[in-house]
């Protein structure tokens, strides 16, 4: 928590070539147009390098870190039958625009003309995804759609079981929670696994309920709630008031 380093060279090409031991995670759009695409996924992408009580500016993270995206399209493309011309992945720099360290919330623009589908522009629309007018409830039929390591669109389904879980009843001790989290999450009766962090969590309709935060290997994945994500998206502006 008191020391920020360079990652090694070599480390960051194994992220960016995602053989699972990169540090990666999965996101949503939540706003397409002619000029730019926004992202919505977990802040601690980032990793803990905040706290609640000190939380860290929207410059200061893009000066430390460099977030890079690819889009699901370029994934098809990659793995298909006989491609052998591109050996490895081509990433768009992405720009975070917006970071809620208490709710786990970060928020990222990508300028469209630069997400790539191989060795030309991405022509593909990137369709946001609606969020829900209302919150789930207990019992509300659910799924996930997440991108694990070397897994897209893996695709999960099952129910809430809590939809306003205090986080202090996941964690017992100070120690397991030095980010001081407080929120309240979705907990739901799916599973979950690395990278999967920041994946939508969507109602029978489709629309987005909750953001996943992590699943902390039991039967159970836990999701920031419906209200912070709309919140943050409305103080962002992706949102009208």
């Amino acid at each position: 928590m008191d020391i920020v380093g360079t990652v090694e060279e070599d480390k960051r090409d194994a992220e960016l070539n995602l053989d699972g031991k990169g540090r990666c995670c999965t996101g949503f759009v939540v706003e397409e147009n002619t000029n730019h695409i926004t992202i919505l996924t977990c802040a601690h992408l980032i990793q803990h390098v905040f706290k609640s009580s000190d939380p860290i500016s929207v410059r200061k993270a893009n000066e430390l870190f460099a977030v890079h995206v690819l889009c699901d399209h370029y994934e098809l493309s990659f793995r298909r039958p006989l491609q052998s011309i591109h050996a490895t992945r081509n990433y768009a720099r992405a720009t975070i625009i917006a970071i809620n360290c208490t709710k786990d919330l970060l928020l990222l623009r990508v300028i469209r003309k630069e997400v790539m589908n191989l060795n030309r522009r991405c022509r593909n629309s990137h369709r946001a995804l609606a969020i829900s007018p209302s919150p789930p409830e207990t019992f509300d039929k659910c799924a996930m759609i997440s991108w694990p390591p070397l897994k897209p669109r893996t695709a999960v389904g099952g129910a809430v079981a809590n939809p306003s879980r205090p986080f202090l009843d996941i964690v017992e001790e100070e120690e397991e929670n030095p980010v001081e989290y407080t929120m309240d999450f979705i907990q739901a009766d799916i599973a979950s696994e690395t990278g999967s962090s920041g994946a939508p969590l969507l109602d029978g309709n489709g629309r987005v309920i909750g953001l996943l935060h992590g699943g902390f290997g039991g039967r159970f994945s836990y999701f920031v709630s419906h209200h912070d994500i709309v919140q943050f998206l409305m103080q962002s502006g992706i949102l009208a008031n």
